[in-house]
């Protein structure tokens, strides 16, 4: 049997006749279906007219007003992922699906990516930023000590994803705030100087008057400070015999800056560089912390116990070609100059 063209017109004369003659002889006539002609009487009497059903079609096209509203549903939740996102755009612009909305972030610059973690910089911190920066002007880095202390841990931290757009890497929303986390780990001290380093010293805490252990003044006083640091700076100090003395940089940790520490150290003629808080990307020992941790975590197989970790450490320190650290220390002036234009918030170092 030859179906039936799907015409209005011949719908409504099926209707017509199937009010006076079985819908099976209905068929007959028309060389169709019965079910043909069911649908017909059924959309007849459920609309009051026999126009076949209008297909959707395609969603109607994104214009710059509806981008701009998805852009702030973006930068509002930024930490969600697109099919969460989802629902939101639905709830506020309008009902589109899945792949319109990947287009659509895509023509505004979005992209998926890992957020940053950098420390929150409030107003004052904004600002004793900005007077070091004006304070450092024309030093000399290579007669800088760059000094710290890293925790290595046995696990791996978790990553946070977010929506950004190129450049936005550290923007306040755009960053995580750096915490301190808790987890089987152990503490080394180290320092770089151009052309140099020290032993990468592993703390002994078994004797920490703390209330929660770790790494005390006292502690850092007696196995860095009157040690190993004392020994960097005096094989700087002959470096530069005759050109003025060194400096010292190191962050303002509490084993760094408590009274009788800094006393004792400045008592030994060590000169210190007062280092801005919340700060990390102000000294170039961090990005060395950087490169250890990522060559240890690209280790082919990862140390299981504190022992090992050190080890392992304490192998890619000492084989680390120093031409790595140089250049950390020759970009301190560059560091400086981009706090400055990154209108004194964290920078990409």
């Amino acid at each position: 049997m030859v179906a039936c063209p799907e015409s209005p017109t011949k719908h409504a004369r099926m209707y017509e006749a199937s009010l006076y003659i079985p819908q099976k002889e209905v068929a007959s006539i028309f060389a169709c279906h019965r079910s043909t002609v069911r649908r017909a009487v059924q959309r007849r009497l459920q609309t009051g007219h026999n126009a076949p059903k209008r297909s959707s079609g395609r969603p109607p096209k994104l214009n710059d007003q509806l981008k701009r509203r998805i852009k702030r549903i973006l930068v509002q939740h930024r930490r969600l992922s697109l099919p969460k996102i989802l629902p939101h755009v639905k709830a506020s612009v309008i009902d589109i699906g899945k792949t319109t909305l990947a287009k659509a972030v895509d023509e505004l610059g979005f992209s998926r990516c890992i957020a940053r973690t950098k420390p929150i910089l409030d107003t004052q911190k904004r600002r004793q930023r900005r007077e070091w920066v004006k304070r450092q002007k024309g030093q000399n880095w290579r007669k800088v000590i760059f000094t710290d202390e890293v925790a290595m841990r046995m696990d791996y931290s978790t990553r946070t994803w977010i929506w950004r757009k190129e450049g936005e890497e550290y923007a306040e929303d755009c960053m995580v705030p750096k915490l301190r986390q808790g987890g089987k780990s152990i503490m080394l001290w180290g320092a770089i100087w151009h052309g140099g380093r020290s032993e990468l010293v592993l703390f002994d805490q078994a004797k920490s008057g703390g209330k929660r252990g770790g790494v005390t003044g006292q502690i850092y006083l007696e196995q860095i400070t009157r040690e190993h640091l004392k020994r960097c700076w005096n094989k700087v100090k002959t470096r530069w015999r005759g050109y003025g003395h060194p400096y010292i940089l190191e962050d303002n940790a509490p084993v760094h800056t408590k009274k009788e520490t800094r006393a004792e150290a400045i008592a030994m003629g060590f000169k210190f560089i007062n280092h801005p808080p919340s700060s990390p990307d102000l000294n170039a020992i961090e990005n060395v912390w950087a490169i250890l941790k990522q060559h240890i975590s690209q280790l082919p197989r990862h140390p299981t116990s504190v022992g090992e970790l050190y080890e392992a450490a304490k192998k890619i320190w000492d084989e680390m070609d120093q031409s790595i650290m140089d250049k950390c220390i020759d970009s301190m002036e560059k560091r400086r100059k981009a706090v400055g234009k990154a209108h004194w918030f964290s920078t990409k170092y």
